[in-house]
């Protein structure tokens, strides 16, 4: 499945006064059943139903004067929202799970808690029983879980803004007039539906999101991807993340060429307008707090004509829009090879730059969601598997004598200092990255730490064993001091 946005067009001031007014009764809603999940429903979030079918017994009418439609897709939205919260927590959790001195029965208690949240509102309370596992044992589990909840539980999820709701089947319908489509949907007042002009000509089906932008309505709607086959041949290609480039593969082909330039432009544009807004922002506050009127009328109009955001988005849209561009290029440059792998760096870590301050700002317009998200969407879309395993030093280990050293990288060239290997950084990651796809010992999860002292371990038993590549005048004595 993959989300498709449509959009209207220009409406009468009516009507956006009734879409605003519904997206603010929506979001009042949805905050209410947020608040229950948050505090008396949490072993309900997902037995949504069952909170609606005991709603209605109860002869619940929303306060906000929501349908019943509405109402009960609201319920289900903050349900949703609530799983997701959680679920990503649980995800934290599992991976510090690995890293602590539980035994394998402490670990799979936790597990067998996080998988059911009834069990999981219990053990917040009491301690639940499971199996033979005794009861030290039980406390220590439920101990460390519930560091970990209060180290990762941080502001729980709630609606800051009245800008999207969601609708499903029996809400709206979609028409064509003179050549026009419209989306006909439900208001708070029974049978007054909206009719709302789109943008092109496509099959709405299924339940669909309306939200709320600056000079729009959006309809976000989900259809089904075609999927293309792929042959039978073994094809495994890893890639990396690079920041002059999009990836480099385990090939030695580099893809999205200009990707830097295109971070730094956007970047120091930012900088030096901002820079200047926050001139502006500064004068304006100054003029705002004298007794002057000419002053005070000065700072109105800074706002006004200098201060606006219109633009700003615009600018940030179409940067986004570039770099998505640029992204989307690459990966489908990379797949006319047709891999049936494709295995890339785990990018649930934060990314780190020996850079000055400039540099690294630029770094952070670099979204590894978005890297994250179209490599994961390709592989829906052409079929291949997508593995993630860990990056820890796969730029700094030599692929001939497996020296790893932080020296051995500098910017896009690699040197060994061992053995004195020279080759592009980023391929030797990529290759080391692919060699870590078939490492038994070197998992995703584990620790950076952990993965250099394997590597060390390694080399050292390389030399014991003379199984060391050597690079023509190079003096292994001498390379290591």
């Amino acid at each position: 499945m993959r989300t498709i946005k449509r959009y209207s067009l220009n409406m009468n001031l009516g009507k956006e006064n009734k879409i605003v007014f519904l997206a603010k009764s929506y979001a009042k809603e949805k905050q209410y059943w947020l608040s229950l999940f948050q505090q008396n429903y949490l072993s309900s979030i997902k037995k949504s139903r069952e909170v609606r079918n005991q709603a209605i017994q109860l002869k619940y009418k929303s306060p906000y004067h929501l349908q019943a439609r509405m109402w009960k897709l609201a319920l289900q939205d903050a349900a949703d929202t609530m799983d997701k919260y959680w679920q990503s927590l649980f995800e934290k959790i599992k991976r510090d799970v690995y890293r602590t001195t539980l035994d394998e029965s402490q670990r799979h208690y936790i597990f067998w808690i996080l998988k059911d949240y009834a069990r999981f509102a219990e053990s917040l309370k009491s301690i639940p029983e499971f199996k033979d596992l005794s009861l030290p044992s039980r406390k220590k589990a439920i101990k460390f879980l519930k560091q970990k909840i209060k180290k990762y539980k941080k502001e729980l999820p709630k609606v800051k803004l009245a800008r999207s709701f969601t609708l499903d089947e029996d809400c709206y319908n979609v028409f064509e007039h003179e050549g026009r489509q419209y989306i006909n949907m439900m208001s708070l007042v029974p049978r007054d539906r909206i009719a709302i002009p789109l943008t092109g000509n496509t099959p709405i089906k299924g339940n669909i999101r309306i939200v709320l932008s600056r000079n729009s309505i959006e309809v976000h709607y989900t259809a089904d991807i075609k999927q293309t086959t792929l042959s039978t041949n073994e094809n495994i290609i890893a890639v990396d993340f690079g920041y002059t480039e999009v990836i480099t593969d385990s090939d030695g082909q580099h893809y999205g060429n200009g990707f830097g330039n295109i971070l730094r432009e956007a970047s120091d544009d930012l900088k030096i307008k901002m820079q200047r807004r926050n001139k502006l922002h500064a004068l304006q506050k100054t003029y705002t707090q004298s007794s002057d009127d000419r002053k005070r009328k000065k700072a109105k109009h800074i706002g006004k004509f200098n201060l606006g955001i219109k633009k700003l988005e615009e600018t940030n849209r179409k940067t986004k829009a570039t770099i998505q561009n640029k992204i989307n290029q690459a990966y489908n440059q990379l797949l006319e090879k047709k891999p049936n792998k494709i295995i890339s760096e785990s990018l649930s870590h934060t990314f780190h730059y020996d850079f000055n301050r400039n540099m690294n700002r630029r770094m952070s317009a670099w979204v590894k969601g978005k890297l994250k998200e179209r490599l994961e969407f390709k592989a829906l879309v052409k079929g291949f598997d997508h593995h993630q395993v860990n990056p820890a030093y796969c730029s700094q280990t030599c692929l001939l004598c497996d020296y790893v050293d932080r020296k051995n990288r500098k910017g896009d060239k690699f040197e060994c200092h061992y053995c004195g290997y020279v080759g592009h950084a980023d391929w030797i990651a990529a290759v080391n990255l692919k060699r870590r796809y078939f490492d038994p010992e070197i998992t995703r999860f584990t620790l950076y730490r952990d993965v250099k002292r394997m590597l060390l371990q390694r080399f050292h038993r390389h030399l014991e064993t003379k199984q060391l590549g050597t690079v023509s005048g190079r003096i292994p004595d001498t390379a290591l001091t």
